[in-house]
């Protein structure tokens, strides 16, 4: 079988990526360039899991990859009819617990504002290379994108609403369709609130937060926290579950949907390709529109060519990579 990978000089592409593709997918590898410890091992450390959570762990610190293992144990249970009472409910209860301490984490590890991780002229820089792109998808739920494209809109007032996520009044709220929306959060984010969690007749779906210099967005997630009202995120151990939640979802479906009807080149930044975004993966593989794509890497390029092989087996030819430092270099920490 031919190789469906591109044999140009892969060095060249990150600077070819930056100009002429049509649309850009980030994922947390942009956020760990920005601020190194939005990265596994500093969510365990800070995430306060008893020693019965961390053992669940093992010898990784990879959250996502023990909530699918976990997740494949009550799984196997079952179908074992193994399902001792309380042996499930309390995997579940360990499940549910985890992923809150996630959050927890999450909001520990993250920067307060921008500035506090990203001089102003590198802000520029990275808004300059942003508006290159017609559309972008976030993988993440950290604020780091978001504050990016605020920054965008005081900067350049004149076109302000160059980047648009579609939600609608005050507060913003998801109207259940927004055809001119070209930022798009496939996964949710630590902004995004359920408005019925007060009211339960709430006609609408997700809430977002919003910016305000006087009350910053980070203090608004930790009071909603407090009041028993979780970030709106997709954080399942595996991708099944994740594509089963977006479903649930109008929002993320659009998200999805998006996503899948794209055309042109597409870029891949921060990304590893791995199986528990499987569900990402398989929509761009079957969209036969997306005419390249360009796919970074960290480290070995190795790796992440043998997963693209995985995922996107026909795409003869049309894979192109470049080290990640490329798309955004001189401005992101290699």
């Amino acid at each position: 079988m031919r190789s469906i990978l591109s044999q140009n000089n892969y060095m060249d592409h990150g600077n070819e990526a930056g100009q002429i593709c049509k649309h850009l997918l980030i994922g947390n590898g942009f956020s760990i360039a920005l601020h190194n410890k939005f990265n596994y091992t500093s969510l365990f450390e800070e995430a306060g899991l008893t020693e019965v959570e961390k053992r669940l762990f093992g010898k990784s610190h990879d959250f996502e990859r023990t909530l699918l293992k976990l997740t494949g144990t009550i799984e196997t249970l079952r179908a074992l009819e193994l399902d001792e009472p309380g042996i499930v409910s309390d995997i579940q209860a360990k499940i549910e617990a985890i992923k809150e301490k996630l959050i927890i984490a999450v909001r520990s590890i993250h920067p307060t504002k921008l500035d506090d991780i990203l001089e102003y002229k590198y802000i520029d820089l990275i808004i300059d290379k942003l508006d290159i792109f017609e559309n972008i998808f976030d993988l993440n739920y950290d604020l780091i994108l978001y504050w990016i494209i605020m920054e965008r809109r005081r900067k350049k007032p004149y076109d302000k609403y160059r980047w648009q996520d579609g939600f609608r009044g005050t507060p913003p709220r998801w109207p259940g369709n927004s055809e001119g929306a070209n930022f798009f959060n496939l996964h949710g984010s630590i902004y995004f609130i359920n408005p019925s969690y007060a009211d339960p007749t709430y006609s609408y779906e997700l809430e977002k937060l919003k910016w305000d210099d006087d009350y910053p967005i980070l203090h608004k997630v930790i009071e909603h926290i407090s009041l028993g009202n979780p970030p709106y995120y997709v954080c399942e151990g595996s991708s099944e579950e994740k594509l089963n939640h977006i479903l649930h979802s109008n929002y993320l479906t659009f998200t999805l949907n998006k996503l899948k009807n794209i055309e042109g080149k597409l870029v891949l930044y921060g990304v590893s390709l791995h199986d528990n975004d499987k569900h990402i993966w398989k929509i761009i593989a079957q969209n036969k529109k997306i005419t390249e794509l360009y796919i970074s890497y960290y480290g070995l390029e190795e790796p992440i060519k043998t997963k693209a092989q995985q995922h996107f087996c026909d795409f003869e030819g049309k894979i192109k990579f470049y080290p990640s430092k490329k798309l955004f270099e001189g401005i992101l920490s290699d």
